[in-house]
């Protein structure tokens, strides 16, 4: 079990150099009051089941659990849920990792920064390419992003 504290903000502007990218595919598997069960797939290498609480605080519950990728190809062939595509590209700052998340297919468009921290009041450098900050903006958290995608915003 881990508890996941993040900050997420909009990107003016993608940064110049990144350490590694990784392309996920995001399945949602189910969503309940509380808690929404999705399965990721990393460069069609690695899947991974996750639990995560729902809040609107930016301390939630999260519990991974890798799983073998063929088992998480055959849920997906069998199921009809929602999904996102999206590059996740990872830098650190001040020993801090930030995940950019550039979206694909229906979100293309749409790009987002989160930072984990240690503490809800942990104080951090907002780098230049950051912008609006939407932490508590529930259409931009993935789940919503599947059910309605960014290219129905426009």
């Amino acid at each position: 079990m881990n508890i996941e504290i993040e900050r997420k903000f909009l990107i003016k502007e993608l940064p110049l150099k990144f350490e590694e990218t990784i392309h996920i595919r995001q399945y949602y598997l189910s969503n309940s009051q509380n808690l929404v069960q999705r399965l990721r797939i990393f460069n069609q290498e690695k899947a991974i089941m996750s639990f995560k609480e729902k809040t609107s605080k930016i301390s939630k519950y999260e519990f991974e659990y890798t799983i073998p990728l063929k088992d998480a190809n055959k849920m997906i062939s069998i199921a009809d849920v929602p999904f996102i595509d999206k590059k996740r590209h990872i830098i650190h700052i001040d020993s801090l990792k930030w995940e950019i998340d550039e979206f694909l297919d229906k979100n293309k468009g749409l790009i987002i920064a989160e930072v984990e921290l240690k503490t809800e009041n942990q104080p951090i450098n907002i780098p230049n390419w950051i912008g609006k900050e939407v932490t508590d903006d529930r259409k931009y958290y993935n789940y919503n992003l599947a059910l309605k995608p960014y290219i129905l915003w426009l």
